[in-house]
């Protein structure tokens, strides 16, 4: 039978540690169709899952494996398009997730075996069962296992130590500053006023959209630095779904006077630049306390250096 492999999360932000997950479900199910399945809830945490798509995309994971669902461990998004008579079901997650809901095991009122059951030898379809993995924990920084340890740290860092976090979580912007800088900036603009956990302020979400979709030089130097960093992940990646395929996840659209930044399979990306400032910029240099005209050149300037690399 197929192994359909998801490893569902909240991933507010996704990180070095979920993709380490990603890699270790790669080779621990070898031939399996592996995917991530991510929410576009901010109901309670800050990241949209259009910003989402973009760190597991700089983290490393290949832009078709992960999906945009509404329940990660339903996932019927990524479910729909195998046949459930011939296919095992199996969710990963972190060891550090074992005592987390939902839980493997048990029975049901009739004394038959529940739903969702810990992997074992005699795998049956998803007709039947799903089941349940718990690898390894990566620690990822000083002491940082979850990505509620870095919404708890990151408000009291300073600059300098934003900038290493991020090259810590994303080792693509290691060797790029200026992307290291937006990522930071983007982090500052979901959690950078949050002292502690709580439910997500008003606004947080949609000005973080609103960043996503007025940067597109971002989208283009993500593209670029994921294209060199992630060719082993890629590689290691397992074949398209033999029953079906899951579509390309599809992010909320931008707002008319957004620029958007469009990549074709083998072709260089290009970056829409505008010489003035559009409200989404605006507003997030507004929020970010920076001028909006030394922002927009910003990315401009990112943009223009990134097509200069391509054609050079």
């Amino acid at each position: 039978m197929k192994l359909l492999v998801i490893q569902p999360g909240g991933f507010h932000p996704f990180h070095t540690g979920h993709m380490a997950l990603y890699n270790s479900a790669v080779y621990a199910f070898p031939g399996a169709d592996v995917y991530v399945a991510a929410t576009d809830d901010t109901s309670t945490r800050p990241f949209p899952f259009v910003i989402k798509q973009k760190l597991a995309k700089l983290a490393g994971v290949p832009e078709n494996r992960f999906i945009k669902v509404k329940s990660p461990f339903r996932a019927e998004e990524i479910t729909q398009n195998y046949d459930p008579e011939n296919t095992v079901l199996i969710f990963v997650r972190s060891e550090k997730d074992r005592t987390s809901a939902p839980r493997p095991g048990g029975t049901k009122r009739d004394g038959s075996p529940s739903y969702l059951q810990p992997l074992g030898q005699d795998l049956k379809p998803m007709t039947q069962h799903a089941y349940m993995e718990y690898l390894p924990t990566v620690e990822f920084g000083p002491g940082i296992t979850s990505a509620s340890e870095i919404r708890a740290a990151w408000p009291q860092l300073n600059d300098r130590r934003k900038t290493a976090m991020v090259m810590s979580l994303y080792p693509a912007t290691q060797k790029n500053p200026r992307l290291a800088s937006v990522v930071v900036q983007m982090l500052d603009a979901a959690i950078g006023t949050e002292l502690t956990e709580q439910p997500n302020q008003a606004g947080i979400g949609s000005n973080v959209q609103a960043m996503a979709n007025a940067q597109p030089a971002t989208t283009a130097a993500t593209t670029a630095a994921v294209t060199q960093s992630t060719g082993t992940a890629t590689a290691a990646a397992a074949p398209a779904p033999s029953v079906g395929t899951v579509p390309q996840p599809q992010t909320a659209p931008a707002t008319p006077t957004t620029p958007t930044t469009t990549t074709t399979p083998g072709t260089t990306p290009t970056a829409p630049v505008s010489a003035t400032p559009d409200s989404n910029v605006t507003n997030l240099a507004r929020r970010l306390g920076v001028d909006p005209k030394r922002l927009q050149g910003e990315l401009q300037n990112m943009a223009e250096d990134y097509l200069d690399e391509k054609r050079g």
